[in-house]
C-alpha cells in the first residue's frame, strides 16, 4: 500500500504544508468531504488512492495531475530507492530508455508496476531517472553536501552550457558533485570519467541517467564540482584532468575560493600543490588557464557561507587569462548570461577575448598569473609588459586597418503602391499595441565618474552623450562598465540598429551600428521593432537610419505632427539589408579612424615601455 506525508501532499497539490493542515482541521470528519484519516497506527501519513480521490473531488490545490504526479511523491518511491532495490530499478529504467520496454520478465511484477506508474508520472524513462537521480542528490550524504542553490545551479549550468555548445562538447563529470549536478539539470549527452565510475557506486547510479551520446566524442567538457574546505587533493584530481585535456576540449573547476584564489600562504601543502599545477616546474607548457574567477557568496546549500571559485582551461593561440572578481556581484538573469559570455569567450582567445568587454575582469599574462600567490589582479593595477604578447596585440591592432567597400545595386520600383501609406505622429509611432520602435531614457549618472583613457582596459565601455550628437566627429568617452552599473540604475546599453538621439529641439540623431554603448541622459535610444498592423490590415515597419533621419527632421520636437515614414512589410526588410550595408560601411571608416588610433597609441606605449621597436618600412628601403 502506498501512502504520503503531510509534506508529500503538500508537494503534490503545489501548496505550502500549512495547508495541508488547514484542510485536515477544517474537513473534519463531520465535514461533507472529510479529508482522509491516518493509515491506522500512524499520524501523519495517508493512504496515496485515498488523498487522491479527496484533492480531485474537492478539486483543492494547484495541481490538476494529481492521479498521474502521485508516484513522485508516495512511499513507493522509497521503496524503488531503497539500498535494496535502487541498483536494479536504475540498471531496468536505463534499459527502457535504450529499448522502449521495460524486460518481458517483469511485465507482471510489482516493481514493474511500480515502474510503469513512474515512468507514466514522468512522461519517459529517461525522466523516471532524472527523477530519481534528484532524490538521489537529495538523500545520499556525500552528494547533498557538494549540492548547489537555485542561483548556484542557473550560474554553473549557463556556464557549461555555453562552453558545451560552442564545441558540442560532451559533458565529462569527474566528481561526484559534478555527476549530481548534470544528472539532476541537463538532457544534453554526458558520461562519466571512468575513474569516477570505477571508484564510485553512487556516481555509477547517477551515470545512468545521462543522456547517452550519440556517437563517439570529438570533444570533451571536463567537469570538476568538489567543496572540499581544506585538501590538496583538490589540485591532484585537476592535474589529472590537464594531463588528459584534448586540443578541443574544455574544463570548468568548481572549487572554494579559499584554494582556486585566494592566498595559500597558511596552507603551505595546498600552496605547492596550486604552485606545481599552474606551472610545473619541468613541463613544456604551464596549465591553460584561461578564465579564473571568485563568485558570490550563496551558492551552496550546505557550506553556510562558503564563497566558490570557478577556473576555465582551454588550450588558445594566445597565452592570457581573464581574472574576474565577483564576489559583490548580483546574479541576476542579465550578470549570468555575461558571465558565462565572459568564460565563453575566454576559453575561445584571440581576437573573441581581445574584443569581449568583460564583467569586472582584467586579462594577464597567464605565465605571470601562474608565479603569483594568489590569482587575484587589481582592476587598475599597473602589470608588466611582455614583449612577445604586445608584439602580438600590436599586428592585431595593424590588421585592424583595412578598407571595407559595399556595392549597392538600386533598381527601379514596378509599382508607386508605398506611397499611400501614411506618415505617423511621434505618439502614435510609440503607441504600445501598434509601436514602430520603442522610446527609452539614458541613464543619469553623476559627473564625479572618472573616463577611462586606455580603450584596452577590460570593462572599458563607450559612452553615448550630447556632445557627440551635436558633434560627431568628437570621439565617445570611455566609461568602467562595473562601476557605471554599480552606481547606476537602469543604465541601458544600445544594440546594433539603435538611433540614440536628443529630444527637443536639438533635433540630432545618429544610428548606432555597433551596439553595447551606454547612453547618457538627455540622450535617448529609439530601437525599431518588427513591423506592426496600422489599419486595414496594412503591416508596416521603419528602419533605423530612416527613423533617425525623422527625428533629425523634428519629428519628436513635434510628437503631434505626422513626420513619422513607414514603409510596407514585403519592402521593409531589403531596405533594412541595404540600411545595414551602408552604415556598415560608415562604420567600417569609423572604425579604421579609431584603429589608427589605437595602434599609434599601442605602438607609443610599448616602445616607451622597452617592449617594442619601430620602424617605416620605406626608410628601410633608402638606408
Amino acid at each position: 500500500m502506498s501512502t504520503l506525508t503531510m509534506s508529500s501532499i503538500a508537494q503534490l497539490a503545489h501548496v505550502e504544508r500549512s495547508t495541508v493542515s488547514v484542510w485536515r482541521s477544517r474537513f473534519g470528519a463531520d465535514s461533507a468531504t472529510p479529508f482522509p484519516a491516518p493509515v491506522p497506527g500512524t499520524e501523519n501519513r495517508f493512504t496515496t488512492d485515498e488523498v487522491v480521490r479527496w484533492l480531485v473531488d474537492t478539486e483543492h490545490g494547484n495541481n490538476r495531475e494529481v492521479e498521474f504526479d502521485a508516484p513522485l511523491y508516495d512511499s513507493n518511491l522509497q521503496y524503488l530507492l531503497s539500498p535494496a532495490h535502487r541498483e536494479r530499478v536504475i540498471s531496468l529504467l536505463a534499459q527502457a530508455r535504450d529499448h522502449s520496454c521495460l524486460p518481458s520478465e517483469l511485465e507482471e511484477s510489482d516493481m514493474a508496476q511500480q515502474l510503469d506508474k513512474l515512468c507514466d508520472a514522468t512522461y519517459s524513462a529517461q525522466s523516471a531517472l532524472q527523477t530519481l537521480a534528484k532524490h538521489v542528490a537529495l538523500t545520499e550524504e556525500g552528494v547533498r553536501e557538494e549540492s548547489l542553490t537555485t542561483k548556484g545551479i542557473n550560474l554553473v549550468m549557463a556556464v557549461l552550457d555555453a562552453l558545451a555548445e560552442d564545441g558540442q562538447r560532451l559533458l565529462t563529470a569527474w566528481s561526484l558533485g559534478a555527476a549530481a549536478l548534470l544528472a539532476r539539470n541537463t538532457a544534453a549527452a554526458a558520461e562519466l570519467h571512468e575513474d569516477l565510475a570505477d571508484a564510485n557506486a553512487t556516481a555509477q547510479l547517477l551515470g545512468q541517467c545521462f543522456t547517452p551520446p550519440a556517437g563517439p566524442a570529438g570533444s570533451r567538457l571536463h567537469v570538476y564540482l568538489a567543496f572540499h574546505d581544506v585538501d590538496d587533493t583538490l589540485f591532484s584530481g585537476i592535474e589529472q584532468m590537464v594531463l588528459e585535456l584534448g586540443p578541443w576540449d574544455a574544463a570548468v573547476i568548481i572549487a572554494p575560493t579559499s584554494l582556486l584564489v585566494d592566498n595559500l600562504v597558511d596552507l603551505p601543502e595546498a600552496a605547492a600543490a596550486r604552485a606545481h599545477l599552474l606551472a610545473p616546474p619541468r613541463a613544456a607548457a604551464i596549465t591553460p588557464l584561461r578564465y579564473v574567477a571568485a563568485l558570490p557568496q550563496g551558492l551552496t546549500r550546505n557550506k553556510g557561507r562558503m564563497a566558490l571559485g570557478m577556473w576555465v582551461l582551454a588550450h588558445t593561440e594566445d597565452e592570457f587569462t581573464a581574472c574576474a572578481s565577483l564576489r559583490l556581484q548580483k546574479l541576476s538573469v542579465a550578470a549570468v548570461e555575461a558571465i558565462a559570455g565572459d568564460a565563453l569567450a575566454a576559453a575561445a582567445g584571440g581576437q573573441t577575448a581581445r574584443e569581449r568587454g568583460f564583467l569586472s575582469t582584467v586579462r594577464v599574462s597567464t605565465s605571470w598569473l601562474a608565479k603569483q600567490p594568489h590569482l587575484h589582479v587589481a582592476r587598475r593595477q599597473s602589470l608588466p609588459l611582455d614583449p612577445g604578447s604586445t608584439l602580438a596585440q600590436a599586428w592585431t591592432l595593424r590588421d585592424e586597418v583595412t578598407e571595407a567597400l559595399d556595392h549597392l545595386v538600386i533598381e527601379p520600383a514596378n509599382d508607386g503602391s508605398d506611397a499611400t501609406i501614411p506618415h505617423l505622429t511621434w505618439r502614435a509611432a510609440t503607441r504600445a499595441r501598434r509601436a514602430l520602435f520603442k522610446d527609452m531614457p539614458g541613464a543619469k549618472f553623476s559627473d564625479t565618474l572618472t573616463p577611462l583613457r586606455n580603450r584596452q582596459q577590460p570593462g572599458a565601455t563607450e559612452c553615448w552623450e550630447r556632445e557627440q550628437l551635436i558633434n560627431p566627429t568628437v570621439p565617445l568617452r570611455l566609461f568602467d562598465r562595473f562601476e557605471l552599473e554599480l552606481n547606476t540604475a537602469n543604465a541601458p546599453l544600445t544594440q546594433p540598429g539603435d538611433v540614440v538621439y536628443l529630444p527637443g529641439n536639438e533635433s540630432a540623431a545618429l544610428v548606432d551600428g555597433v551596439g553595447g554603448r551606454f547612453v547618457r541622459a538627455p540622450v535617448r535610444i529609439a530601437r525599431p521593432i518588427p513591423a506592426r498592423l496600422l489599419h486595414d490590415d496594412l503591416e508596416v515597419g521603419t528602419v533605423a537610419s530612416m527613423l533617425a533621419e525623422d527625428i533629425r527632421a523634428g519629428a519628436a520636437a513635434a510628437p503631434d505632427e505626422p513626420r513619422i515614414r513607414a514603409v510596407a512589410r514585403e519592402r521593409l526588410e531589403d531596405l533594412a539589408e541595404v540600411a545595414r550595408d551602408l552604415e556598415a560601411r560608415r562604420e567600417a571608416h569609423r572604425t579604421e579612424i579609431v584603429a589608427l588610433t589605437r595602434l599609434e597609441s599601442h605602438l607609443l606605449s610599448g616602445v616607451s615601455g622597452g617592449a617594442l621597436t619601430v620602424s617605416s618600412l620605406s626608410d628601410r628601403k633608402d638606408r
